[in-house]
């Protein structure tokens, strides 16, 4: 039951369910857009290259203190403890975003 688990174990679990193990780079950014994304958060208008964006890919200690937050907000937050929390024989919800970049190329 999630009452019973900590913020911290219920994000320990989401990010082993979820293979979150390295936050440099895109699989940072990727990473925290899932957790964003399973918190209930939906992208309205994304440009991607964003100052923000970069400054993320370029610092993954901004992407771990940023999740190390969000564990902290959990612990008074019923509903974020419930959205990163799923049983054993549940997959996580999570959409997948696929980016597809242009080869000059094909230009």
């Amino acid at each position: 039951m999630v009452e019973e688990k900590t913020a911290g174990e219920v994000m320990e679990e989401y990010r082993d369910e979820n293979k979150i193990y390295c936050l440099e780079g895109d699989r940072g950014l990727k990473a925290l857009n899932n957790i964003c994304q399973s918190l209930g958060y939906r992208e309205q208008i994304y440009r991607q290259g964003s100052a923000l964006e970069e400054f993320l890919r370029d610092n993954s200690d901004c992407c771990e203190k940023i999740i190390e937050w969000i564990t902290e907000q959990m612990e008074d937050n019923e509903e974020w403890k419930q959205s990163l929390s799923f049983d054993d024989d549940e997959e996580p919800e999570v959409e997948e975003k696929i980016t597809v970049k242009e080869n000059e190329e094909d230009k």
